[in-house]
């Protein structure tokens, strides 16, 4: 059932692409090919790079994490942390190629600001800490296969992305399910089997999809304390529904208008 799942968001995933590039080639307005070209950079080097990097290198990973000090579940959770920080790092390096489409910055963009560390510590990485945390014990108790844990937050990232584009991030699942799911892939790799951990049901599949995304208002006092000592996180970009390639092309073809960041 893994592999099945793994197999239909991976062919998701390309079906996806194809269409964005063949929307990229064919668009006329420079805000959708930049939108579109930052997106499928974020693919191509976070997933496709990435993706294939932690595979092939997984076990010399796995080596070098059961030599470090701390806690299994500890060095998951910052693991996980730091990729999620790598991976916003690109993303936010997309988000400021829009000056090569001939476009000032915040014209076109796939993040919420143009700085990475307003970014992560005012919408994104910081937001993981907790669903992060809850993985971490998750583990502790409970054997999922790595590629299921990347599946499951994988679907738990596109909800997130659900609830920022009106619902129009479940067209994107393919991208998001992979974006999201590789921060946790390699970390859920390393881990040792416990071998007294419970037995998994049925039920424990969309309790690890949910409880995630229910933890996440555990984060809001340190956002709030960041946000009083750093005032430029609360200055942030419209938030788009990132290579949304149905919103795009209708866009492209008039019928919507463009989301632009005010000023």
């Amino acid at each position: 059932m893994t592999k099945a799942l793994f197999k239909f968001f991976t062919v998701l995933l390309a079906a996806q692409m194809l269409l964005a590039a063949v929307v990229f080639l064919t668009a006329q307005s420079q805000i959708t090919k930049a939108t579109l070209g930052m997106g499928l950079g974020l693919v191509l080097i976070w997933v496709g790079l990435g993706g294939w990097l932690s595979y092939k290198f997984k076990n010399s990973v796995k080596r070098l994490f059961s030599t470090l000090p701390g806690s299994p579940a500890w060095k998951f959770f910052l693991f996980s942390l730091t990729l999620a920080m790598l991976e916003e790092a690109i993303a936010v390096l997309m988000t400021n190629t829009a000056p090569l489409y001939g476009l000032g910055l915040g014209q076109a963009y796939i993040t919420a600001s143009t700085n990475y560390w307003d970014t992560i510590f005012g919408h994104s990485v910081i937001l993981f800490l907790p669903q992060f945390a809850v993985w971490a014990l998750i583990l502790k108790r409970y054997n999922f296969k790595p590629l299921q844990v990347m599946l499951l937050f994988g679907l738990t990232g596109t909800l997130m992305e659900a609830s920022l584009s009106g619902g129009s991030g479940l067209l994107e699942a393919g991208m998001w399910v992979f974006v999201y799911g590789l921060m946790m892939y390699l970390p859920a790799y390393c881990l040792p089997k416990n071998p007294l951990a419970k037995p998994l049901r049925w039920y424990h599949f969309p309790l690890a999809v949910i409880l995630p995304l229910l933890s996440i208002p555990l984060a809001a006092p340190l956002l709030i304390l960041l946000r009083a000592v750093r005032p430029s996180i609360n200055h942030s970009l419209l938030r788009p529904a990132a290579l949304d390639t149905f919103y795009l092309l209708l866009y492209n073809t008039g019928k919507l208008t463009p989301r632009l960041s005010p000023g």
